[in-house]
């Protein structure tokens, strides 16, 4: 019995040592946690890494492109991996959707003269720093998107009326300003010369329903009512906003669903990009949307109070207003008030559009609106809505400068990206 007590530990210890490992690993939960994902992370990525190969073309040259991949497995945790630029070593940040298991991220793309293969690389490792795009709910019922500390664009969910103005023209479900590279805003509101106009908004001169005309350009009879949002997402590449309204008549009728789809990316070398997809579905009977007889109606831009203004399209310099005129893009260049330079915003007509290359109603003192009823109406009902899609382009310098004509041919025309390897 002597010999046996020798190896064995008294009840009073073994109690102790439990106790004390019970202890340890109470103290470092996190740790121990990190250093298992870690582990899990390094079995499933070794000998796997995902290689991106994306073909820029001389077209693009300028311009910053997204580029999207899917992947063929979930990333664990995106925090744990890097994207770097294969030939220059260069670690670019990427966005992570789990909803749809893709990665995204932004490719400058140089002054080529002949097509270039640029190659990155997803691996573990530390993400690249910077700031992201972020969407923040303020006091004063908007919804504000920023890059670090600049503002991009506010998106206005509250019922704004100035001091002064007849109650006729209180609004809200729009977005501005809209901020330039160089924190000026591009977009006005409430402008003396049409009190209507604001910002970027979809607006028509008649919206029929049962018989009766309603003017949403106007607010005449029918208002657009926020109603929730439904999605608000930030991140190292681009946020995105999704929200919902009604078109409202005075007899109190919701006529129309509308829903906004904002995404708005992180700047490049020479602008930014935000996308919009709008959906309108009529909520009960059909909806007729009817243009005004020079056009008005549809996605609009207004623009600030400026100088030097010059507008471009890609058939050349637009030197007078325009009705009903087809366009595949439009900008606006000129030197904005508080800015000490030139700017511009240009607005993309998306291929898969109803009636592309759609009508363009543009006026000089400031307005481009896209107008795919201007001369033929629309009707939307319930199973049949109506789908818009715009990217603007938000850039430094002129239509030249500001690379429009190469950041279109990359909107319809983008890069040809190949993937290697398991994720």
């Amino acid at each position: 019995m002597a010999g046996k007590s020798r190896f064995l530990v008294p009840r009073n210890d073994v109690a102790r040592q439990v106790l004390t490992i019970r202890e340890l690993l109470r103290r470092n939960k996190r740790l121990i946690l990190t250093i298992m994902l870690l582990a899990i992370c390094s079995t499933i990525c070794h000998g796997s890494d995902l290689e991106v190969k994306v073909r820029l073309l001389p077209e693009h040259s300028g311009a910053v492109v997204p580029v999207s991949v899917k992947l063929d497995a979930p990333v664990p945790d995106p925090g744990l991996y890097c994207l770097r630029d294969a030939s220059r070593g260069k670690r670019l940040p990427f966005q992570y959707d789990r909803s749809v298991e893709t990665i995204e991220f932004m490719v400058d793309v140089p002054e080529i003269t002949k097509p270039v293969t640029r190659v990155f690389r997803l691996t573990p490792g530390a993400p690249a720093p910077g700031d992201g795009v972020r969407v923040r709910n303020t006091a004063d019922k908007s919804l504000v998107v920023e890059e670090g500390d600049k503002r991009v664009l506010v998106y206005n969910y509250g019922s704004l009326l100035p001091q002064g103005l007849h109650r006729n023209y209180r609004r809200s479900c729009y977005i501005h300003p809209v901020f330039g590279p160089r924190g000026e805003s591009l977009t006005d509101d409430f402008p003396a010369d049409h009190y209507h106009h604001r910002g970027i908004a979809v607006m028509w001169t008649h919206v029929i329903v049962g018989g009766r005309d309603y003017d949403l350009w106007g607010l005449s009879g029918i208002k657009p009512r926020f109603s929730k949002v439904l999605a608000m997402e930030d991140g190292p590449v681009y946020s995105l906003l999704r929200v919902n309204d009604g078109w409202y008549t005075d007899e109190g009728n919701r006529v129309v669903d509308e829903t906004w789809t904002v995404k708005t990316y992180r700047s490049g070398e020479h602008g930014r990009i935000v996308d919009f997809d709008i959906l309108l579905k009529a909520v009960g009977e059909p909806v007729t949307l009817r243009s005004s007889d020079r056009g008005y109606g549809g996605f609009n831009v207004r623009f600030a109070p400026r100088e030097d203004t010059v507008v471009f399209s890609e058939k050349g310099e637009v030197p007078a207003d325009a009705d009903k005129e087809s366009y595949l893009w439009n900008d606006l260049s000129a030197k904005f008030k508080g800015a000490d330079a030139i700017s511009g915003l240009a607005v993309f007509d998306n291929p898969g559009n109803v009636r592309h290359p759609q009508p363009w109603t543009n006026r000089r003192y400031g307005l481009l609106n896209p107008a795919p009823a201007a001369i033929e109406r629309l009707t939307i009902t319930a199973d049949q809505p109506l789908r818009l899609r715009y990217r603007v382009w938000i850039h430094k310098g002129d239509v030249n400068a500001g690379k429009v004509a190469q950041a279109y041919r990359a909107y319809v025309n983008p890069p040809v990206v190949e993937t290697k390897g398991d994720k």
